[in-house]
């Protein structure tokens, strides 16, 4: 039986080409999978997601939510007394140090990986994971290979280049089909982000993926923060012949992880109906409408865009500082 419900703060509308936000919405599809109550506040999702859109009023958050943050928002923007917080990344890499700040003690942590850093030491921090994986559109074709591609992302290409220099850069991440087209006509994928999904559908799409090692992390460490990558992809040319070699196991493998992951959310729902089980309102009146904190939320964000933009244009026009 549902307990308290959730809201999924997702920051904005749905877009495949953002692991964040397929990750916010799958935990809402997961969540109402499960019996529980839960919300996303930006729609629409993806279409085979039970993930619709909400937003309480204002006495609603105040009496009965439990309102899930990603690292990226600082603070809490839509004033609600009982906060979880997803680590969907390390927030320093995300640019979400703010996030530090402005914490409430209150607060829940839970994060997707033990790959990623937060700084609070001495917090019990969950692990919360919810994967989503188009396995008709991400399949060997069996066709002819030839050549090679290759996906940034929040990684930085090495100097020289682990990929070579006829590599097709991966664009289009948003566009799942023409992307699987792609990874289904090279031989490899070569991966600068070592905490990217894509790596996993690629060897998914018979293509095996080399990941770029930053320096973080050791082999053994990244393996066993991303069970995923066991098959079908190499931290380092040292693990190409068994990511070749294991490419025909992934699926099965990803599988088998879909069902340990189910477990780590009935977890998470046990923990956050726990703490938050006290069913009195907190003193306080309820905060500004929602809709309204949503907007200043959303505006704040563009107004840090725009000055990071002129930020970079201003650094171009005025050149380097002298020393």
């Amino acid at each position: 039986m549902a307990g308290r419900p959730y809201l999924i703060f997702t920051t904005g509308r749905f877009k495949r080409s953002s692991g964040g936000l397929v990750a916010l919405h799958k935990l809402c599809h997961d969540l109402r999978m499960l019996g529980e109550a839960a919300w996303v506040t930006h729609g629409p999702s993806e279409p085979t997601f039970q993930a619709p859109r909400r937003l309480p009023t204002a006495r609603e958050l105040h009496r009965d939510f439990i309102v899930v943050y990603p690292e990226l928002v600082v603070g809490n923007p839509l004033g609600c007394p009982r906060v979880v917080r997803w680590l969907l990344n390390t927030p320093e890499l995300t640019r979400s140090t703010g996030f530090y700040q402005r914490e409430q003690a209150s607060d829940l942590i839970f994060r997707f990986s033990n790959y990623f850093d937060y700084r609070g030491l001495g917090r019990d921090l969950g692990l919360l994971k919810t994967l989503y994986t188009d396995y008709r559109t991400f399949r060997d074709h069996g066709g002819l290979r030839s050549g090679s591609c290759y996906l940034v992302k929040k990684g930085k290409v090495t100097n020289p280049p682990a990929h070579p220099a006829d590599s097709v850069l991966l664009g289009e991440h948003n566009d799942w089909e023409a992307a699987a087209r792609l990874l289904n006509q090279k031989e490899i994928f070569y991966c600068y982000d070592t905490a990217c999904y894509w790596a996993t559908l690629a060897a998914l799409c018979g293509c095996p993926a080399l990941v770029i090692p930053d320096g973080r992390r050791t082999p053994a460490d990244w393996h066993a923060a991303f069970p995923n990558y066991d098959y079908g992809v190499a931290y380092g040319p040292e693990e190409l012949p068994h990511a070749r070699a294991t490419v025909p196991r992934v699926a099965d493998h990803l599988r088998s992880l879909e069902a340990r992951d189910l477990g780590l959310i009935r977890e998470f729902v046990r923990r956050t109906q726990s703490a938050f089980a006290d069913a009195s309102t907190p003193r306080g009146s309820a905060p500004l409408w929602p809709a309204a904190r949503l907007w200043l939320w959303g505006a704040g964000g563009q107004v840090e865009k725009l000055r990071r933009s002129l930020g970079k244009r201003w650094a171009a026009v005025r050149g380097p500082r002298p020393r």
